[in-house]
């Protein structure tokens, strides 16, 4: 937060004798600022542009600090005032369309960002900045134009080759990515973006090897996980005989996919202490694999008796995983008996094929949002007889059904402990459809078939045209092959069920 500290009465008529020595002026706006009293600097500044020459520096100056107080439309009128003075000040230009760029106005943006550059050819950060706005209109041929010519200005521009990198990957060309987060790296090894990026883009690719070891960046870029211990991380060290203390990280679906890791430690000979969120710990309390569970900020680090810690996702590395070598042992959750019975006159018919659906992630979750489709996208299941639908949908569930006709069955309420229901109800079902979120993960570590819908964008976990996972053997992928088209996805779901209900018909002797 910035120190707004305001000017007072007595301390402008000590200043007074001062107001008409220029000199001294610039001398207390400069003091202002290095002292963070920008409304003192803004008082003088003021002063200088009354009753001085007007200069094209002193409205510039007026426009940064009100930008930092947040007076965007103050600083724009005086970013303009300066250029008026000085129509050749090309960082008045550039200034202006940071400005009006971080206020998501990217048309007039890039046209004061060229202004610059018809200023000053070799600006680069002009050219850096239109390659970032050129890519939020998704136009990425011109992005892609302009970081390398940021680049060409200046060679050593990480974010100019880490940004590149970013289009490569949007126009599916990896392997010039991969260069371009190398190169962000090799100019500035502290560029955490470009190390996440490339990590991701290795696990995509399923190159672990590398993957994992770039994996643990995410560490030291999010702040939530940078954590403190009493005790030392595990990283190579045997866990025979010794206590060892996993903590979550990352979302519900991190934690069930990589919570197979604990079985490993376990047969390592570890005593597994786990660190759980508090949705979660209904699924994980009767986990043969953990000796301790322990819920997220429900305890005291100094009453653990432990001798490593190790974060959760952090036991693919120290396992070396590898695409072979991942540990699949399905069903490693189980859901709870007597809840299973509960659902299951609720559920079960063999006259149809009772299907699960969910359709949008955590609204919370900006990234759940571009994954999410709409329960209309579902449209093309709805005429196929022989199939029964479920909402299995955590949020937004009746109010969108109750304003539709669609035939799906929604349950009043469920999952009064988190996924106590949700495991039993999935016990239930022939199958679950659903976008990528904690409950593909669930039933997929339930060993139920699953067809996961994926954004053309989608994580790293389910790799690059691959139409299952190598981590969920009961996993279906369906992928858009463009953005935001959800049309064929489902066209594809609907004549895959179709098929399932072939067979079925000639299993039971009807066709």
């Amino acid at each position: 937060m910035l120190n707004h500290q305001l000017l007072n009465k007595n301390e402008i008529l000590n200043y007074s004798h001062f107001e008409n020595n220029e000199n001294r002026l610039l001398f207390l706006v400069n003091k202002s600022c290095q002292e963070k009293k920008f409304t003192e600097a803004l008082y003088y500044l003021t002063k200088l542009t009354t009753n001085f020459p007007r200069k094209p520096e002193y409205f510039s100056g007026m426009a940064i600090i009100q930008k930092k107080l947040g007076d965007y439309k103050e600083a724009e009128k005086n970013y303009k005032k300066a250029v008026e003075i000085d129509p050749k000040l090309s960082e008045g230009y550039y200034n202006l369309g940071i400005l009006i760029y971080e206020q998501g106005n990217l048309d007039t943006a890039i046209k004061y960002f060229w202004k610059a550059i018809e200023v000053q050819s070799d600006l680069y950060l002009a050219y850096y900045n239109l390659g970032n706005a050129y890519r939020k209109r998704n136009e990425l041929n011109l992005s892609l134009d302009c970081y390398k010519k940021a680049i060409s200005l200046k060679k050593d521009f990480d974010d100019a080759h880490y940004n590149l990198g970013v289009v490569f990957e949007k126009r599916r060309e990896l392997a010039k990515a991969i260069e371009c987060y190398e190169k962000a790296i090799h100019c500035n090894s502290k560029n955490l973006n470009a190390h996440w990026n490339l990590a991701l883009l290795y696990l995509q690719i399923g190159d672990f090897s590398k993957g994992w070891v770039k994996f643990e960046v995410r560490k030291n870029r999010i702040k939530s996980l940078k954590r403190t211990f009493c005790k030392p991380e595990l990283i190579s060290e045997s866990v025979n005989g010794k206590k060892i203390l996993v903590y979550s990280e990352q979302g519900l679906g991190d934690i069930i996919q990589f919570s197979r890791y604990l079985k490993m430690l376990k047969d390592c000979g570890a005593f597994v202490i786990f660190e759980c969120k508090p949705q979660l710990s209904e699924l994980f309390k009767d986990f043969d694999e953990i000796d301790l569970l322990i819920l997220v900020n429900n305890y005291s680090e100094n009453s653990i008796v432990y001798d490593y810690h190790i974060s959760l996702l952090s036991l693919p590395l120290y396992f070396n995983t590898t695409l072979e070598s991942i540990p699949l042992g399905i069903p490693y959750l189980r859901a709870n008996p007597d809840k299973v019975k509960e659902w299951e006159a609720k559920i079960k018919n063999v006259k149809y094929i009772n299907i699960g659906i969910v359709w949008s992630g955590a609204e919370s979750n900006i990234t759940g949002k571009d994954r999410s489709c709409a329960l209309n996208d579902f449209i093309p299941l709805f005429a196929i007889s022989g199939i029964k639908l479920f909402s299995i949908q955590k949020s937004g569930n009746k109010e969108e059904i109750n304003y539709s006709d669609f035939p799906v069955i929604s349950f009043d309420s469920f999952d009064s402990v988190p996924f106590l229901d949700t495991a039993a109800i999935i016990e239930n079902l022939d199958l679950v459809i659903s976008i990528d979120t904690s409950i593909a993960h669930l039933a997929g570590a339930l060993g139920k078939p699953v067809w996961t819908l994926l954004p053309y964008y989608s994580d790293w976990r389910w790799l690059l045209n691959s139409n299952d996972s190598p981590w969920y053997p009961t996993m279906k992928l369906f992928k858009q092959s463009e953005p935001g088209e959800w049309g064929k996805v489902f066209s594809a779901v609907a004549d895959e069920i179709r098929n399932i209900l072939i067979l079925k018909n000639q299993d039971m002797g009807l066709i």
